[in-house]
């Protein structure tokens, strides 16, 4: 059975188990696959202008946003594009962040915690690709940490949310991230660090041009200054706040802007009071008064009767002071605000008891004390409530995880068993391509090996040949020097006699001849002069070697013969004097051209001229003939 035929079975094995290894198919998407995204996102669309409308009908149009998306999850995940997929999904827990905040600001704890959980578990499949929502997440749950107590734990995820705002530099999610920080630190009562958080949040906001984001934060200011008893710079800054939240609002208007502005308006006005300053007090209560009753809400009314009882105490009228905090008390009633109930009986209590109403202040008294059991018991049935939800919660999640893992079992024994099947298949083909490949390897490697054995016995022939011919070379270059040398010695023996031989004739007395006779002893010892430079210089040139004159004429044209013979004398280690004196020149001269030289050879004045000389003595020109090397086995 050949290797093609083996691998044409597996492939047809495989395509017939194929229906058995694959569980499910995907459904491929529709071509309306765009309006589900458009309906997720047209709902998230009416939210957001309901909200801004109505509070209340705005929060039940986000938890459509929700309900929407959990419905149409899987619907959403085969009809949508990836990316279209995690837009729809990132929308979604906008809309369920909304929700966790609004209930938790509403006293739903338990919902909020709901709906919080539910965010969580979306946003960390995919928290790389919505890594803002991520942050978001994180922050919120850092509230409901320090509304735990959990002091250490919201610390740690707002500043996980600070870093991961940083990384995509998000500016509003960076800016909301040190605002949670600078909670936590004002909840500990290390007002340094929540102001420097809190500023680090400001320079956010205001980068990122967020004037809600910015009007908080002058608000929490403005309060640690008011703790501190710093009034006036507390006044400064809530108005900062409040011209703020009026530019948020004329950009977009929304309810929550204004409920912020006006839980600002009522803690300016009550700073306000305690600086003396009673008619702006009065005039921003007027505006605050204005604005709930735009907003049709009846939860900051308590707050507000109780800031103008205030300011009627400090007015001097007490009957008044009284009248606005039985208002107050009436409001508390009415939308059973449990806190504050336990607080105006006991300020009304006390006010009647300075007038002399006695029976009415021992009233107030005993509503005091109801109120404040009352607020203990509800506060320990309330604990009890949420321990035993947890613990209901905690085992539903226990009991869907055996489920899921006991799914997850079975799925994996019934896709191991194919998995297997595959990988056997795979390694049957593997193992067959391999075995062929190896043979096929070897017979190529063993007709290279004739190959090369071939062609180094013809190379060891061809450098046998050419050594021979090298030496016979080598051998006629030795005899044809040492027939020029004894020529140059006998000339050189010839001209020494004669010189002598006219030093024996300089001595007759003869005036004429001895003059005659001293000058052509000065030609000859010239003759003898230039002929020894010659020679020597041309045995320089023979030193050095042909081929290095011939390379230099070849690299650098513009050279003279001079030059040439400059630079065999430097290749042997000849200095400037001994240069000036063979060629009869004088030594700046020699100086000057080896500065030219070096000019011509293009060298800078870190390079040595000796070193390049060398370098052009060794290196070989293209076309001269370099020995193969043999590879021997």
């Amino acid at each position: 059975m050949t290797v093609r035929t083996l691998a044409v079975k597996c492939a047809f094995a495989l395509i017939l188990m194929a229906p058995f290894l694959t569980s499910v198919s995907k459904d491929s998407p529709q071509p309306w696959k765009s309006a589900a995204y458009d309906r997720i996102n047209n709902l998230y669309q009416r939210a957001d202008s309901i909200e801004r409308l109505d509070h209340s009908l705005g929060l039940e149009a986000y938890g459509d946003v929700s309900r929407y998306f959990f419905k149409n999850d899987t619907f959403l995940v085969n009809n949508l594009t990836p990316k279209a997929y995690i837009e729809a999904k990132r929308i979604a827990l906008d809309a369920i962040l909304y929700q966790s905040s609004t209930n938790f600001f509403q006293g739903k704890i338990l919902q909020a915690y709901k709906w919080l959980d539910t965010g969580d578990s979306l946003v960390w499949e995919h928290r790389d690709k919505i890594p803002s929502q991520y942050a978001k997440f994180k922050v919120q749950r850092s509230y409901y940490q320090l509304f735990e107590g959990k002091s250490a734990n919201a610390i740690a995820l707002a500043l996980e949310a600070v870093r991961t705002a940083k990384k995509i530099n998000d500016l509003t999610v960076l800016g909301d991230a040190y605002h949670c920080l600078g909670r936590v630190h004002f909840q500990q009562n290390r007002d340094e660090d929540a102001l420097a958080s809190w500023q680090k949040a400001l320079e956010a906001y205001r980068k990122s041009a967020c004037y809600t984001g910015k009007a908080n934060i002058l608000n929490e200011i403005g309060r640690v200054y008011t703790k501190q008893n710093q009034i006036g710079t507390a006044v400064n800054y809530y108005r900062s706040a409040i011209e703020q939240y009026h530019t948020a609002n004329d950009c977009a208007p929304s309810y929550d802007i204004k409920r912020n502005m006006n839980m600002v308006i009522g803690n300016l006005a009550g700073d306000l009071i305690k600086l003396g300053k009673l008619e702006e007090a009065e005039k921003y209560l007027a505006e605050a008064e204005q604005v709930r009753l735009d907003l049709m809400e009846s939860s900051s009314e308590p707050s507000l009767h109780s800031i103008r009882g205030n300011l009627m105490l400090a007015k001097k009228d007490t009957a008044k002071a009284i009248l606005q905090y039985e208002k107050a008390y009436k409001v508390a009633l009415k939308i059973n605000d449990v806190d504050q109930l336990a607080n105006f009986p006991i300020k009304i209590s006390n006010l009647l008891e300075k007038t002399g109403n006695t029976k009415s202040a021992l009233f107030y008294f005993k509503e005091h004390k109801r109120w404040n059991d009352s607020l203990m018991n509800a506060n320990a049935q309330k604990n009890v409530f949420e321990l035993q939800t947890a613990f209901e919660q905690e085992r539903q999640e226990k009991d869907m995880v055996l489920l899921k893992q006991k799914n997850q079992a079975l799925n994996y024994r019934s896709s191991t068993y194919g998995i297997i099947a595959i990988l056997t298949t795979l390694l049957g083909i593997t193992l067959a391509l391999f075995l062929n490949k190896k043979k096929r390897l070897s017979q190529e490697e063993k007709r290279n090996m004739e190959i090369k054995y071939h062609l180094a016995q013809e190379n060891i022939k061809t450098q046998e040949a050419d050594g021979k011919k090298l030496r016979d070379n080598f051998e006629n270059q030795s005899t044809k020097l040492k027939e020029s040398l004894l020529s140059m010695n006998e000339r050189y023996i010839l001209l020494k006699d004669i010189r002598d031989k006219l030093k024996t004739i300089k001595g007759l007395p003869d005036t004429s001849r001895q003059k005659e006779i001293a000058s052509m002893l000065n030609w000859l010892n010239h003759s003898i002069s230039i002929l020894n430079k010659e020679e020597y210089l041309n045995q320089v040139t023979g030193e050095v070697g042909d081929r290095f004159m011939e390379r230099l004429g070849n690299q650098y044209p513009n050279l003279n013969q001079t030059e040439k013979t400059i630079l065999c004398l430097i290749a042997l280690n000849r200095s400037s004097g001994d240069i000036s004196v063979l060629l009869d020149i004088s030594k700046k001269a020699v100086e000057m051209k080896r500065y030219r030289l070096r000019k011509k050879l293009n060298l800078d004045s870190a390079q040595d001229l000796r070193e390049a000389i060398e370098k052009i003595k060794s290196e070989a020109p293209e076309n001269e003939e370099k020995p193969e090397t043999i590879e021997t086995t």
